[in-house]
């Protein structure tokens, strides 16, 4: 096969390839593989021609013209997709339709204010993981992350700095950081706290210390075996800012108070049924527990189940079983509950699981075992095949209620299956407990009635009020 020629020449050349030999035996440059340019001299109107004009409609039609390119993030996209898969054939004119977008999606931190590098790093693993690990009941992490960055990043006051450096005390210890750094943010956001206290609260400052102290309750939830009852009183705290605070402070319809409230009120609930079995080491006052938080504004399942929940823990405080006629509707009210209204399958399924969890302790605190067997069978198939269960209540009480080698191994298979996806909470009190219930369950079920056994239980560990958030 023949080797493909060059073009014609203007010079006079041996046509080789990849030089011309005759050019270079006579010590020439050789113009013959250069591409002929005309250009006019100078003063030549045709040197302003430099292409053809574009049609008068507009530029010439070349390829790509139909791309377009725009400066949106990944958090529009997920806007986009979210109304794109909403039937908006209700009123157009109602007011929750951008509240339900910025609810549902997920927000990341736009900016991080000038502080020192590890510190950044701190935010922003908080931003992206950490916060995973605040609990509550019927409210997105996501919410409360973004009305905690809001408000730590908004302004530089000291109400301000003591969220931020409750924020850092967190997540430098879900980090792995070692714990003489958290504990050194800890104390900085207390003097905070303290310093600002002495200053008088506003309305953004009476929600800065809220925050600021539920995100020291979690560090501290962590820290239990360490520091008592330390959690309960910043729950202690927060409820009562809550309850002091102006009306005009908290009563909007604003998503991220009441994304807050929420937070606290789970807390708050919760850490009442701690209290009401709690008889050894130190034991917090948490009067103000005794009195339900009235949310403005609040509604939904979520609400009514953990307020469900503290008139159950209310009504069997004592030894005596509850009152008869209480217990009943308490009763009827949790089974007229209808828990598909959640709007995940796994918001749904935390929603049964609590919901069941206290049908179960309703009745056996009134001494109905026949009932409480069969919402607990009911229950344990959706706890040991749920993806995570981060539910530390309803794992307890749920988990008292396994008989079998098969059943024990599956709830605690579940707080494993947990533990590997993340900072999801502590599940360790309610791990311990149920050891501990299952072997004196084999040796003497007979032994304590319910409620007995279970204070029994959960008053075992000594200078640990227990967590079950």
């Amino acid at each position: 096969m023949s080797r493909p020629r060059p073009p014609g020449r203007r010079v006079r050349c041996d046509r080789a390839l990849p030089s011309c030999l005759r050019c270079s035996k006579a010590g020439r440059a050789c113009g013959g593989y250069a591409a002929p340019v005309f250009w006019p001299k100078k003063g030549d109107t045709r040197r302003s021609s430099v292409g053809p004009r574009p049609p008068p409609g507009g530029r010439a039609h070349r390829a790509g013209d139909g791309v377009q390119f725009l400066h949106v993030s990944w958090w529009d996209i997920a806007a986009h997709d979210y109304m794109a898969q909403q039937d908006w054939s209700r009123d157009p004119s109602s007011s929750c339709v951008g509240a339900d977008v910025a609810r549902k999606l997920p927000k990341t931190l736009s900016w991080i204010p000038d502080m020192s590098a590890s510190d950044k790093q701190l935010v922003q693993y908080f931003d992206e993981r950490g916060s995973w690990s605040l609990r509550c009941l019927g409210q997105d992490a996501t919410a409360i992350r973004a009305t905690i960055a809001s408000m730590a990043f908004s302004e530089n006051t000291t109400a301000a700095s003591s969220l931020v450096h409750a924020l850092l005390a967190l997540s430098s210890f879900l980090q792995g950081d070692p714990t003489a750094q958290a504990l050194q943010h800890k104390a900085s956001a207390i003097r905070a706290l303290q310093a600002s206290m002495q200053k008088g609260l506003g309305r953004k400052e009476v929600l800065q210390h809220i925050a600021a102290n539920m995100l020291l309750c979690s560090l501290d939830v962590y820290l239990a075996r360490f520091t008592g009852a330390n959690w309960a009183w910043h729950v202690a705290a927060a409820v009562q800012l809550v309850n002091s605070a102006p009306r005009f402070s908290l009563t909007f319809k604003d998503g991220d108070c009441l994304a807050l409230l929420a937070w606290v009120h789970y807390h708050n609930v919760l850490a009442q049924f701690s209290y009401s079995h709690w008889r050894r080491g130190e034991r917090p006052m948490l009067a103000d527990m005794d009195k339900p938080l009235q949310l403005p504004y609040a509604s939904g399942p979520e609400y009514e189940l953990l307020c469900l929940l503290a008139d159950v823990f209310h009504a069997t405080k004592g030894e005596s079983e509850p009152d008869e006629a209480r217990a009943t509707m308490l009763e009827r009210k949790l089974l007229a509950m209808d828990m598909k209204q959640g709007e995940t399958s796994h918001g749904q399924t935390m929603l049964e699981l609590y919901r069941l969890a206290g049908l179960v302790y309703l009745s056996r605190c009134r001494g109905r075992g026949a009932n409480a067997e069969e919402w607990a069978a009911q229950a344990l198939p959706l706890l040991t095949g749920a993806e995570a269960s981060p539910w530390p209540f309803a794992v307890l009480v749920l988990g008292f209620e396994a008989r079998t080698d098969e059943q024990r191994l599956g709830v605690l298979e579940a707080m494993a299956r947990t533990e590997r996806r993340g900072p999801w909470g502590n599940l360790g009190c309610a791990r311990d407990s149920l050891r501990m219930a299952w072997v004196h369950d084999d040796l003497a079920p007979w032994l304590l009635g319910y409620r007995r056994r279970l204070t029994a239980m959960l008053s075992a560990f000594s200078n640990c009020f227990p967590t079950y958030l």
